[in-house]
């Protein structure tokens, strides 16, 4: 378990720590409050070596026999010894407080100064006038046992014996004390707060250091040794398992699956990723609905998507969509005859279904078949891309199985269900095969407030919107892994090009983004060609991808935050890609106003080593960076009150031209 683990477990629990504090410091305010007060008074007795006869003072060998000589504690024994007790509570007795010998001898303890001849003898008691009078009469008693004098009949042979000669000398009185010494609230309440903090440190870490599910991100990607595709947020209720028609657009759950795509289809070769699967670890009731929700977000971006239910046993998906009694693939796959005839509508535009027909005990046997594999290309022919759906790892090989044929496979973990140990269990699966899952998908993850607030805005919406519209309007001919370039939206008159990302993701973009202030940088450097020019592959490869970037920056539909991450990373293979999708993302956004194509460019550039805090922005404040982006702005001769070239709207009128437009 490391630091990091300790102080996530304090963050996630602290309400246990803070609770336990309070209820210990409570606990102390009572224990303070119906304890008993208790006074304490002390008076000193001095032993008095006898006189020399010579010098007629007191002898010093017998005064350092006392200090040094170790005849002080024996004394102290002897002061507080049942005999002195027994005197003293006659005497008490004699002023009307009876209390017996034995009780006495606990109210009273002798303790001896060091290096001296002094007794200190301390009195504790419920009272404070009956403390100070038994303290004074144990002085008294005390003397009187110490002093040969004749008529005192107190005397005690073995105090003279003991003292060598010497006697005790009472030298102060006690007198009342005012304030109990105990209880001491303060101190009980500070003793609680400090036992409550330890037993809710204690607690927490113990909870975290036993608990056998999924600490952290960081902790399962490096226990599984699978990269983190995506997290779909714990939602409450009945919300955990709606479809995406009923998620609220830009709330995190539907920007979750925007991101699960967006990563999918965007960082993968886009000519290969064809189809896709979708397992989960162990049985969970939220599995089948990540699958389809996942296949409609492919479909809202235009993309012809067939979602094929592959769990022929439990049939959860085609049941979800209300088609489990409909023909499907286990009917395909029994009879060899095809597919055809079978796919229904998958309740949205661009969504298709392939039911999973009906029950079968054979399931595992059919997805072995070669003419499973052989019907999976034919559909891969006929639409953008296939999502297959598959029964948990931990109760069937078939999710391993149809992995063996597919491009990309995801493995989805129920983060309150799935332990470490099912997981790994679960990933044997694929080790059988010798394959490896692409990555991994969390669900049911809890996320903060803040989180929560953040989101894609309309203009994402508006950008998918015209995206399917303009596909529609194609015919149907063999499907394209990219749709083509949307009409410019209307809707995205103001767009906002950069969503929110976390303090390590890129949150730069332009002013012209339709912001009052351009906000400072933190992501990647290089300058794309002109929209003009032939637009070269992401990474060398991937020219689809930089086309769709182009496409989102007509219209300012956010950037995902996977690529904004993925700017600053130290790998060719995922930088590069990156670097080429955001730079024609803003030479695409920039043309959109009154700019050259040489400063689109120049500005281009500067906002991604703003983004990647490189050069003189290394240093530069967020502040800085806000102006320096402006002035270039202006310099270039940006009007933003005027109709931008290319897909843009007009500003309001009366808008200063001379600054960025409000958004």
């Amino acid at each position: 378990m490391r630091l990091q683990d300790v102080t996530g477990a304090i963050r996630k629990r602290w309400w246990v720590i803070v609770a336990l504090t309070l209820i210990a410091m409570l606990v102390g305010a009572i224990v303070a409050y119906i304890q008993s007060p208790v006074y304490k008074v002390e008076i000193v007795i001095v032993a008095t070596p006898p006189k020399n006869p010579t010098t007629r003072l007191p002898d010093a060998t017998i005064a350092a026999a006392y200090s040094a000589g170790g005849l002080l504690p024996s004394i102290g024994n002897a002061c507080e010894s049942i005999e002195v007790a027994i005197k003293v509570s006659e005497r008490l007795s004699g002023s009307g407080v009876d209390i017996p010998p034995e009780e006495l001898l606990g109210k009273v303890s002798a303790q001896p100064e060091v290096s001296s001849t002094s007794l200190r003898i301390v009195v504790s008691d419920g009272s404070p006038t009956r403390a100070a009078e038994i303290a004074n009469t144990w002085g008294e008693v005390l003397s009187l046992k110490s002093l040969a004098v004749e008529g005192n009949d107190l005397y005690d042979a073995t105090f003279g014996t003991l003292l060598l000669g010497g006697t005790l000398s009472f030298t102060n009185r006690a007198v009342v004390p005012e304030k109990p010494t105990q209880p001491k609230p303060l101190l009980y309440v500070g003793l609680g707060a400090f036992i409550g903090l330890v037993l809710g440190l204690t607690l927490v870490i113990g909870i975290e250091y036993f608990d056998p599910h999924f600490r952290s991100t960081r902790e399962t990607e490096e226990m599984l040794g699978l990269p983190i595709l995506g997290m779909v947020p714990k939602e409450r209720g009945d919300r955990s398992n709606a479809l995406l028609p009923a998620i609220e657009e830009g709330s995190p759950a539907w920007n979750a699956y925007s991101d699960i795509r967006s990563m999918l289809i965007f960082s993968q070769k886009e000519e290969d990723v064809r189809s896709i699967l979708v397992t989960p670890a162990v049985p969970f009731a939220a599995g089948p609905t990540v699958a389809f929700n996942l296949a409609m977000s492919i479909a809202n971006t235009g993309r012809r998507t067939l979602l094929i239910d592959g769990d022929m046993t439990e049939r959860a998906v085609s049941d979800l969509l209300g088609a489990a009694e409909k023909p499907g693939l286990s009917d395909a796959l029994e009879q060899e005859a095809g597919v055809r005839g079978k796919v229904v509508e998958g309740g949205a535009a661009d969504l298709y279904l392939l039911p999973a027909g009906k029950a079968s005990p054979r399931s595992t046997d059919l997805v072995s078949l070669p003419f499973f594999e052989e019907e999976l290309r034919r559909l891969e022919d006929q639409y953008d891309l296939v999502v297959i759906y598959a029964p948990p790892l931990s109760t069937s090989m078939n999710g391993a199985i149809i992995a063996s044929n597919v491009h990309v496979s995801l493995v989805l973990i129920d983060v309150d269900l799935c332990t470490r140990r099912l997981a790994l269990e679960a990933l044997t699966a694929f080790e059988r095969l010798n394959i490896k899952p692409s990555g991994v998908v969390l669900v049911n993850v809890k996320i903060k407030g803040r989180e929560r607030a953040g989101g894609a805005g309309k203009a994402e919406v508006a950008a998918v919107s015209a995206t399917r519209d303009k596909k529609r309007k194609k015919a149907p001919a063999a499907a394209s892994a990219v749709p083509p370039p949307p009409a410019p939206a209307a809707a995205a008159a103001e767009p906002v090009p950069v969503e929110e990302t976390e303090p390590e993701a890129a949150s730069a973009a332009p002013a012209a983004s339709g912001r009052t202030e351009p906000p400072a940088a933190a992501v990647e450097t290089a300058a794309g060609p002109e929209p003009e020019e032939e637009m070269p592959a992401a990474g060398g490869e991937n020219r689809e991808v930089v086309e769709e970037f182009r496409r989102l920056g007509e219209t300012g539909a956010p950037i995902p935050k996977t690529w904004l991450r993925a700017l600053n990373s130290d790998k060719a293979d995922i930088g590069g890609p990156a670097e080429a999708a955001i730079t024609a993302y803003y030479q695409s956004f920039l043309r959109r106003y009154s700019i050259s194509d040489e400063s689109v460019v120049d500005i281009t550039d500067s906002i991604i080593k703003m983004m990647r805090r490189e050069g003189e922005y290394a240093h530069m404040s967020e502040e800085g960076a806000q102006q320096h982006l402006r002035k270039m702005l202006t310099d270039a001769g940006a009007r933003f009150a005027s109709t931008p070239k290319r897909g843009g709207a007009a500003a309001p009128s009366g808008e200063d031209e001379n600054r960025p437009p409000r958004g």
